[in-house]
């Protein structure tokens, strides 16, 4: 595709980057910011029809005190803000902004990468999604000839994520939130044991690593256990309990699942580790070396004695991460 990069023009403002409000709006602010758009939306639509070159997509900007509905146009931005002032319901509540590529040039993209990544290895994509901005594409950890290519071909149509981190990285960026958090805990707790055994004693730096844990019930009562699906595990720092890598991608994430152990049955439960560098200074994916393998766990343990919600259980055996495999 052929894209272009559209200059500001005189008197025009570039659009918000597409946001969401921090902290979360009430109901009562939701439904507020919901009669603004419908105030306004109408307008805007029927306006845009016929205008498919230029416009972009109008969104509810949340974030902004007090709410406002947004629509950018790619040229013409002072004359499209006047036609539309006699249009709308609520101008106060619109802003009339410059985008840099239409809503048109964004599917064609988006649509362009998803016919690519179709071809591609299963499981190096971790999402693609079109927003009023740019198309997003996440990859995993190991993914940055990939995700060059893509940031060679679109430009600033795309945004890139691998891993954790932006593609390409920017400078001083802070750590995720993974980055720096110390995980200590037993692996035998309250006649519950927990152990680990992983599908396979290496992985290529970048990529996830499977595995089961096993609880079994070592007391004298029959427990009755409850747990959230899938738990996500971390790369940790040998003899630290300090992690400085994760999993990124998408998870089973059952609402509650619950197995009743009499004395001396088990549960298996599934985990996934991720290799995806919690620091920027690592890279996107942490080096190779052999590291700790921890996870937290949300438990619900009944009847007979009280826990904390989370159970933090460690590995006893280092996980090499090899860039060779």
């Amino acid at each position: 595709m052929a894209w272009r990069r559209h200059e500001l023009e005189d008197g025009a403002e570039w659009c918000p980057t597409f946001r969401t409000p921090d902290p979360p709006l009430s109901g009562d602010e939701i439904m507020a910011a919901s009669a603004i758009a419908e105030r306004n939306l109408g307008a805007i639509y029927a306006y845009s029809n016929g205008r498919a070159d230029e416009v972009g997509m109008a969104w509810l900007d949340n974030a902004n005190d007090p709410p406002q509905v947004v629509i950018g146009f790619t040229a013409h931005v002072a004359d499209h803000r006047r036609a539309l002032a006699d249009q709308l319901n609520d101008q106060r509540r619109v802003l009339v902004c410059q985008i840099r590529h239409s809503q048109v040039e964004l599917i064609t993209v988006n649509a362009e990468i998803e016919h690519a990544l179709m071809a591609a290895e299963s499981g190096v994509y971790l999402g693609l999604a079109r927003s009023p901005d740019v198309v997003d594409v996440d990859f995993r950890a190991d993914q940055t000839t990939l995700a060059a290519e893509l940031v060679e071909d679109y430009g600033d149509t795309v945004a890139i994520r691998v891993g954790n981190f932006p593609y390409p990285m920017p400078p001083d960026l802070d750590p995720a939130a993974c980055h720096g958090t110390e995980i200590v805990g037993p692996t035998d707790m309250n006649g519950l044991r927990a152990t680990l055994v992983l599908d396979a004693g290496s992985v290529r730096a970048g990529q996830d690593i499977n595995g089961t844990v096993t609880v079994t019930n070592s007391g004298n009562e029959t427990v009755s256990i409850e747990f959230g699906g899938t738990i996500v595990g971390f790369a940790v720092l040998e003899g630290t309990g300090t992690i400085v890598g994760g999993y990124v991608g998408a998870t089973n994430l059952a609402l509650a699942l619950r197995s009743t152990l009499p004395p001396g049955e088990s549960a298996e439960i599934p985990v996934v580790i991720g290799t995806a560098s919690c620091d920027p200074a690592l890279g996107y994916a942490l080096p190779a070396g052999g590291y700790e393998l921890g996870w937290v766990w949300n438990l619900s343990v009944s009847p007979g004695f009280s826990l904390s919600p989370w159970l933090t259980f460690r590995s006893t055996r280092p996980s090499p991460v090899d860039r060779t495999r």
